[in-house]
């Protein structure tokens, strides 16, 4: 039970996947996870890192992409251009998008991102 109470909100969760786990965090989730804690530069840092390997914040939005790639190259641009409303406003799409697949829109409330109340 500690460890599900812990990871109950976006920071819980970002401190044990990336702090406490012993599970390998997946390179793009690391990322839009930097993003939505609002740590600027550890995405940046990211970004240059995984450029053309993991993830590509390049890559064309075309094809078949895996699960994630089109949205981390959307989020890289508005990282790149600092367009903090855009990120909300992707990552508020994608968790509407995730409730209404699972059936858990009539419970689900967004909260804001830790970006957001930390006035980034």
């Amino acid at each position: 039970m500690p460890l599900l109470r812990s990871t109950e909100t976006l920071p819980g969760y970002y401190e044990w996947a990336l702090r406490r786990s012993r599970l390998a965090v997946d390179p793009a989730e690391h990322f839009l996870l930097e993003v939505a804690m609002g740590n600027l530069d550890a995405a940046l840092m990211l970004m240059r890192w995984h450029r053309g390997k993991r993830f590509d914040c390049e890559r064309t939005t075309g094809g078949f992409l895996p699960r994630n790639d089109a949205q981390v190259s959307e989020i890289c641009r508005f990282v790149t251009a600092r367009d903090w409303q855009a990120i909300a406003s992707n990552f508020r799409a994608a968790e509407t998008a995730w409730a209404h697949r699972h059936g858990l829109e009539n419970i689900w409330r967004p909260k804001p991102f830790p970006f957001e109340t930390r006035g980034t």
